[in-house]
């Protein structure tokens, strides 16, 4: 009896060891940073995420979403045309961030030269993009 009952410890052990380090292995996987999270208001900061635009009025709207968060951008006229209708492009934008405005019934805002649309993200920031590069 008790030949028979090492292999089975042994099996029941082994088992477990592979269930478990690959539940670990699950369990360890971080996003990969964004340059989001170094973000901070009135400073300089480089971002990469998928970006989107989506043309409206009273002012289009354009987001990067990133695996820590989604920010808003304010883009240029230019840009806007030039990406219009874009979804998920693989960007790196370079700007400044600012704090977003966010009140009752704000469907846009001006920040600096450009509008902003607001509502798209839940970022307490705007991005005033200076460069943006696809990745």
């Amino acid at each position: 009896m008790h030949l028979h009952s090492r292999p089975l410890a042994v099996a029941i052990t082994l088992t477990m060891s592979l269930a478990a380090g690959a539940l670990a292995g699950c369990a360890s996987v971080a996003p990969r940073p964004s340059g989001l999270e170094t973000c901070a208001r009135n400073k300089a900061c480089t971002v990469t995420g998928a970006l989107s635009v989506f043309g409206g009025a009273p002012a289009s709207s354009a987001l990067l979403e990133t695996p820590t968060g989604c920010v808003a951008l304010a883009l240029t006229e230019e840009d806007y045309v030039r990406y219009r209708r874009t979804r998920n492009l693989r960007v790196q934008v370079t700007g400044t961030a600012y704090e977003q405005q966010l009140m009752p019934n704000l469907l846009s805002y001006s920040l600096r030269d450009r509008e902003v649309g607001v509502g798209m993200c839940s970022s307490p920031l705007v991005i005033y993009v200076e460069t943006m590069r696809p990745r």
